[in-house]
């Protein structure tokens, strides 16, 4: 972009507390990646207008920034098969909007990558009541028709395609939209009713189903169940006697002997839902199963390797994060990434958060998932003001009073989970990251490293430009994508013509827009084509 529309464009805003703050990025596909993954339900118009600048800008990353929206963080199989663990956010209602955008605007976009979707998602996001009368039937007839022949999608299919409804149990637009869709997937497959719904009740996903359709609770094989089942299985409670299926049918000492048994479980889930069965009410069994699925996060997010160097989380807990967000609120995602992240670290800062509202306050947790987030509830709560630099005074405290800890033991990257509301600082004539690099300095410190990691889409500023070196700007509720982020040495290579003519190579911190490049360069988002 021209420069001096460039800076035109990135004119100075404030934040909800009146800091300096940017307006944007500078790119418009940087600043739907920064926010989007943390938008749920929003406005077809507001979506349709963030993608358009960002097409307009680099339809290719922003067809990558969708999919990478979506990704469940998993080894893809079925169409597209992975050895490595593909990392993303999960966000349904973004990718159908989304979704919705390409079939209008650009429709050879979404037919080139349509057979992407149940890779990255679910086949359920071509019929859902959002998408199934967007999308263009026939294609999706023939790309299930592909997946008929693929062992591991007819799986899936069996489970997913909609149920054909009686006429008397339709009831509404979408009853009837999906109706229209069976029957017209029938046709072009050419079978019978009958025969679909044959078809529908075979799948093997079904089996732990069929057994408890038959009370047969004692054959149950918990290993067969998908992570989500498991966990509403231990979790939900009938409405009149309010007890688990587990204690309803009287298999909950044989299933808490199981899980004891597991050094993992599996969860495709975020990390703060767990953290909502974590209560002085939670079972054995409860307390278990959050564990444990915990610990399979944990696991996955390690398959591309650990994060080593010091990386501290410092946790926004100031009033602002209790603002609502998808179910919940900022505040607990925040809690629940920073127990995450400091799980996840494997260097000096493991298990440790520090805490940032009217000031900041550091805390090292142990034990379990459980534990930890029993311990940072009973730490703090969302109120105040939004005092960011009360984390960088902390560290530059200890620089003036123990001049004698060595450079290297002190914080190298910052990861804050916030909704980047900060206070004024400088006298409101610099931002808090020009500020906090300031006061580092004063006192000998190399810059550190920031990760602005963003919990809600509610502002439209941002808290770093698209240049800045050692910053990345992203968001989300999904933290796997931190070990490819942070698990090596990110400098990126930049040569330089020296005054002699020749050429020299130096290293440099990458900046927000090459961190987010590295972030969608995974193997499934890189088969997406423009069209």
């Amino acid at each position: 972009m021209n420069n001096f529309l460039k800076t035109l464009l990135g004119r100075p805003t404030t934040t909800e507390n009146g800091a300096i703050s940017h307006s944007t990025s500078g790119s418009a596909v940087l600043d739907y990646f920064t926010k989007s993954a943390t938008a749920r339900n929003r406005e077809l118009n507001e979506v349709f207008a963030d993608l358009a600048a960002a097409w307009a800008e680099n339809p290719e990353l922003t067809l990558k920034v969708i999919f990478y929206n979506r990704m469940i963080t998993r080894k893809v199989n079925g169409f597209v098969a992975t050895e490595k663990v593909q990392k993303g956010q999960g966000n349904r209602s973004e990718f159908r909007s989304a979704l919705r955008f390409l079939a209008e605007r650009h429709p050879a976009a979404l037919s080139a990558n349509l057979h992407l979707v149940p890779s990255v998602g679910s086949w359920k996001d071509l019929w859902h009541a959002e998408t199934v009368t967007a999308l263009n039937h026939q294609e999706v007839f023939e790309l299930i028709a592909a997946g008929l022949t693929n062992d591991y999608h007819r799986e899936l299919l069996a489970k997913y395609v909609p149920r054909i409804r009686s006429r008397s149990n339709t009831h509404n637009d979408r009853h009837r939209a999906l109706n229209q869709f069976a029957f017209g997937l029938i046709k072009f497959l050419g079978w019978t009713p009958v025969q679909y719904r044959h078809f529908k009740s075979s799948g093997l996903a079904h089996e732990f189903q069929r057994q408890m359709a038959a009370g047969k609770w004692d054959e149950l094989d918990f290993k067969t169940i998908p992570g989500r089942a498991l966990f509403t299985l231990v979790n939900g409670k009938g409405r009149d006697d309010q007890l688990t299926t587990l204690q309803r049918h009287g298999i909950e000492a044989r299933y808490v002997d199981w899980i004891k048994s597991q050094p993992v479980a599996k969860f495709t889930g975020y990390v703060y839902e767990l953290m909502r069965q974590v209560g002085y009410q939670a079972s054995t069994a409860q307390r278990l199963t959050v564990d444990k699925q915990f610990d399979g996060l944990i696991a996955l997010a390690r398959q591309d390797g650990d994060v080593t160097e010091n990386v501290w989380c410092a946790l926004d807990t100031s009033g602002s994060m209790g603002t609502r967000v998808a179910d919940t609120t900022a505040f607990d995602i925040c809690i629940s990434l920073g127990i995450y992240f400091s799980t996840l670290n494997q260097g000096a800062f493991r298990d440790h958060v520090i805490m940032f509202d009217n000031d900041s306050r550091v805390k090292q947790l142990s034990g379990t998932f459980s534990d930890k987030v029993t311990q940072l509830r009973k730490a703090t709560t969302a109120w105040g003001s939004t005092n960011f630099q009360s984390v960088i005074d902390e560290i530059v405290r200890v620089r003036l009073e123990s001049p004698g800890v060595p450079i290297s033991d002190f914080p190298t990257t910052l990861l804050v989970v916030s909704d980047m509301q900060f206070n004024p600082v400088s006298g409101n004539t610099a931002t808090n990251y020009e500020t906090a690099m300031r006061k580092l300095r004063a006192v000998g410190l190399p810059d550190i490293r920031i990760v602005w990691w963003h919990v809600t889409d509610r502002t439209k500023d941002f808290p770093a430009k698209m240049d800045d070196q050692g910053v990345v700007l992203i968001g989300g509720f999904d933290g796997a994508i931190i070990s490819s982020l942070l698990g090596k040495d990110e400098s990126v290579a930049n040569t330089n013509e020296r005054a002699d003519g020749g050429f020299s190579t130096i290293k440099a911190a990458p900046t927000p827009y090459e961190s987010m490049v590295k972030v969608l360069d995974q193997e499934v988002l890189n088969l997406v084509a423009v069209g």
